[in-house]
């Protein structure tokens, strides 16, 4: 397990620095031991300058030259402005990334403005569009029931007219039955007569006057009898006529009942149609919709996502610039002694 900088690793590199002829650094120190941080090797390096003057005495004996003090402080301050560059570099480094950052954040947030107001756009034509295809769709099942109404008021009429049909030709047989038995009955009186006439045939010769009279009776009633017949004849013909011009209307009749009803099926099956393909269109839509949403949900989540992610490094930044500002209040060096105090 890897354990921290300390003390003693920064104040070996900076003497093995020192031997070998360099000037020991923040970044030479990290270089030479290989790990460390700024913020950590900063103050054991501070403290490590604060103890050379100390240590130069005790190894040497005596007081330090002059000389060798103002270069230990030059090296000091070197250190320390070198130190400062870098942190200033670093910090206008983070200030920048930050800066960048946040404008990156606010890209994404207009784009993710955006993104919503078309999605409401989007929204707001997709119901638009299914109002309309609602609308049509309640036409169509008017038009639908209208033509339904149409084609039952039609076989309701195509009926009456059947019905009245049937009627007529029922009265037409009854004349007819009507005619046959008048006919039967004129038949059976004429042979009757006939039979009476030949059974009476003597009688008629001995009473030629009474003869005459009931053959003048016989031939007005065959008159009578024949006008009947012809009137009936008449009757029975107009009837048939009647017959046939009801049966041609009622034929036309059926005709354009059947043509109407084969129509409005053709319409009922081109509705039903239509119907099919609103619903279909109708279902097609909600899929996009449906699928259309799902996208800018997920489109949202991950948004929402990055900006939580840029805000967290966001934070990241503000706490490591706190941090590094604070850290170089801590560590800024005293300010040098006048120069009358040292000589003093």
């Amino acid at each position: 397990m890897a354990t921290g900088i300390q003390q003693q690793d920064v104040w070996m590199a900076a003497d093995a620095l020192l031997r070998a002829g360099e000037q020991p650094t923040i970044e030479r120190v990290r270089l030479y031991l290989g790990r460390g941080s700024p913020n950590t090797v900063g103050p054991h390096l501070k403290a490590w300058f604060g103890t050379l003057g100390m240590r130069l005495d005790g190894a040497g004996g005596s007081q330090l030259p002059e000389s060798v003090e103002r270069a230990a402080y030059a090296l000091w301050e070197a250190a320390t402005e070198q130190a400062g560059a870098r942190a200033a570099a670093h910090l206008a480094d983070r200030e920048a990334a930050l800066h960048e950052a946040r404008a990156a954040f606010d890209r994404d947030r207009e784009a993710l403005q955006r993104e919503r107001e078309r999605l409401g756009a989007r929204e707001a034509d997709l119901t638009h569009t299914m109002q309309a295809a609602n609308a049509h769709a309640a036409a169509a099942q008017e038009s639908e029931r209208a033509a339904r109404q149409d084609a039952a008021r039609l076989r309701d009429q195509l009926s009456a007219e059947r019905e009245e049909s049937s009627r007529l030709a029922q009265a037409l047989e009854l004349a007819e039955g009507q005619v046959k038995e008048a006919l039967s009955s004129h038949q059976r009186d004429l042979a009757a007569a006939q039979a009476r006439h030949a059974a009476h045939e003597r009688r008629w010769l001995a009473d030629i006057d009474h003869a005459r009279t009931s053959a003048r009776r016989l031939e007005q009633q065959l008159t009578l009898a024949r006008k009947a017949l012809g009137e009936a004849e008449q009757r029975i013909a107009g009837l048939a006529a009647e017959l046939e011009r009801v049966r041609g209307e009622s034929g036309r009749a059926e005709a354009a009942a059947q043509a109407r009803l084969e129509h409005a099926n053709h319409q009922h099956a081109l509705l039903q149609t239509r119907l099919d393909e609103l619903a279909q269109s109708q279902r097609d839509m909600q899929a996009r919709a449906d699928a259309e949403g799902l996208a800018l949900r997920q489109q949202c989540a991950a948004l929402q996502a990055r900006v939580d992610t840029l805000g967290a490094h966001l934070q990241d930044k503000e706490q490591q610039l706190t941090l590094l500002v604070q850290a170089l209040a801590r560590h800024a060096p005293p300010p040098p002694a006048p120069e009358n105090e040292q000589n003093a």
